[in-house]
């Protein structure tokens, strides 16, 4: 139950920044899912069975298992998302990725100042 509202944030708020961006709401939905529950599944099913199993992690015993597995999984999941939210957030916006280089910093892009010789003056 956790796992599905916490799910539902995420592809909620990939979508919302995602439509901040200009970007696609349904693939940065996905991604945002994705970079949840896939890193939650490698953990619980692949890695976490494996550490205990090679005596890597030494505080998880038979009766605590399934608590402490059910918190590190979930840190887990949710640092490999916020590490994917944030590059969502680095990436540019719409308006950046439709305006010239030069009118994005301000400057004009035509360097009407120059001695060019070459130039036609019309």
């Amino acid at each position: 139950m956790l796992e599905i509202l916490i799910i539902i944030a995420v592809v909620k708020a990939f979508c919302a920044l995602a439509v901040d961006k200009g970007r696609s709401k349904a693939l940065w939905g996905f991604v945002g899912a994705l970079s949840y529950y896939g890193p939650l599944l490698l953990m619980s099913f692949f890695l976490l069975p494996m550490l205990v199993g090679a005596g890597m992690l030494p505080f998880i015993t038979r009766d605590n298992y399934f608590f402490v597995g059910i918190i590190i999984n979930l840190v887990t999941g949710v640092l490999c998302c916020l590490v994917t939210y944030g590059i969502l957030k680095s990436l540019p916006g719409a308006d950046a990725k439709s305006a010239p280089a030069a009118y994005r910093s301000g400057e004009s892009a035509l360097d009407l100042d120059d001695d060019n010789p070459y130039r036609a003056h019309f």
